[in-house]
């Protein structure tokens, strides 16, 4: 019996040790939890950022010369991009105001004037964004803005010396500044290469109005075929949305496509590959400022790196908050009538109202087809405008080239062809001198 007590303290003594281990076990044990997926990143980088530099920029340069068998002319923008590289070494100081209310005749002498270039943009620059190509030595400059930029240079007690006049043919107000302390003798020689090289252009005066430019040779241009390269909307729902995730897609009859949240709408419109973005809760009336757009407009493309070609500013509206860049080809505007060939943004408060623009892009790089065409010459084009009896041509703003844009619709083709437009409130209208009785199709 006694040995019988002793196994049952032993055996009592091992099971109160088993349950404290396994007490202790469930203190302690820590189970292995299964390690979640990291949610994916959604990537809605499409194509490149921008600088202000790529893309406001002017369309022509003009050259006057002293020696020089008349003013010389470029639309090129390696030309143009190339002298203002030279010229974004310069430092200026602060303009001044040198005229108020200049009269078309005095602008026009202002443009024509010897040892010269001027550069002419296709919309009012607001020189807060200019300050971001060529510096200016002092902080705080005037506010204001201006369509052509004029780099005169003359012989002086102390050397060369330069100056910079900004040219506002609206609002008819013009400032200068100085170059200071800056070698221009790089730019002189650069000058005197352009001057041997260029095409002289002829300046076609009209009473109390600001002249016409054109260029007096025919204009050697090529016609491109691309492939027609889309990119996937769903990239642009990536980008614009939210919550990607939470987008509904739905299907509006044969021709497009809507996506929806709470808050947003996008539509992609399949014939023209036009993508149109609204978010109402941002819209307002309020007005806006025109450097703040250029600012805002190139940042939030560059939030999804959207700039799938080269787009160029077009037009400011700050009334409206609108601003629109438009497709360019070789340093030529692209316009269509059938296809999105801009993009454009209405802002409001603090965000994007709309966003318009193309969602296919030009293969720039490899054309599969080219054709030399010989433009006639910016003269010729004038003078055949002047014989239209339905054409006022003092109403007529600007002459200039530029590439008309169509589709062939038996295959994902586009063609790309050269024609002259000219410029008549604000809409470019292509001339299209074969079609009979001279007609010609309007673009906005």
């Amino acid at each position: 019996m006694r040995y019988l007590e002793h196994v049952k303290s032993a055996v009592l003594v091992i099971l109160i040790a088993l349950s404290m281990l396994l007490t202790f076990s469930i203190w302690t044990y820590t189970p292995p939890y299964a390690i979640r997926d990291t949610p994916p990143v959604i990537d809605i980088a499409i194509a490149e950022k921008k600088r202000t530099s790529d893309v406001v920029k002017p369309y022509r340069m003009l050259l006057s010369y002293s020696g020089a068998a008349g003013m010389k002319g470029s639309l090129s923008s390696n030309e143009m991009d190339g002298t203002l590289g030279l010229m974004r070494m310069w430092s200026l100081d602060s303009p001044r105001l040198i005229d108020n209310e200049a009269q078309p005749d005095e602008i026009n002498t202002a443009l024509r004037a010897q040892n010269q270039i001027v550069f002419s943009y296709p919309t009012e620059i607001p020189i807060q964004s200019f300050r971001q190509v060529i510096p200016f030595a002092d902080e705080a400059i005037p506010d204001f803005s201006f369509d052509h930029l004029a780099v005169h240079w003359e012989s002086g007690a102390n050397g060369l010396n330069a100056h910079v006049t900004f040219i506002n043919t609206v609002s008819q107000r013009i400032f200068e500044a100085d170059v200071l302390n800056s070698d221009v003798q790089d730019f002189l020689m650069r000058v005197e290469d352009m001057d041997r090289r260029l095409p002289i252009y002829n300046e076609i005066g009209r009473e109390n109005q600001l002249s016409l430019y054109v260029s007096s040779v025919q204009l050697p241009l090529e016609e491109y075929t691309f492939g027609l390269e889309e990119i996937s909307p769903e990239k642009f729902k990536n980008a614009l949305f939210t919550n990607p995730n939470m987008v509904r897609s739905n299907p509006v009859g044969a021709a497009s496509q809507q996506y929806t949240d709470d808050s947003a709408l996008m539509n992609i419109d399949y014939g023209p590959r036009r993508i149109s973005y609204v978010h109402p809760a941002s819209e307002t009336e309020l007005p806006g400022d025109s450097a703040r757009l250029i600012t805002n407009s190139i940042e939030f493309v560059n939030e999804h790196e959207g700039w799938t070609d080269d787009y160029r500013l077009s037009r400011i509206n700050a009334n409206t908050q609108q601003i629109s860049y438009q497709l360019h080809l070789k340093g030529l505007p692209v316009y269509s009538d059938s296809m999105a060939t801009d993009l454009t943004q209405y802002w409001g408060l603090n965000d994007v109202y709309r966003y318009i623009r193309p969602y296919y892009t030009l293969n720039q790089s490899s054309p599969f087809r080219t054709a030399r065409k010989q433009l006639p010459s910016g003269q010729f084009i004038y003078d055949y405008l002047a014989s239209q009896e339905n054409i006022d041509v003092n109403l007529i703003t600007d002459i200039k080239p530029g590439y008309y844009v169509r589709r062939d619709p038996s295959q994902p083709i586009l063609v790309l062809e050269p024609y002259w437009y000219y410029q008549v409130s604000g809409t470019w209208v292509r001339i299209v001198p074969e079609v009979s009785g001279g007609g010609a199709i309007g673009l906005e």
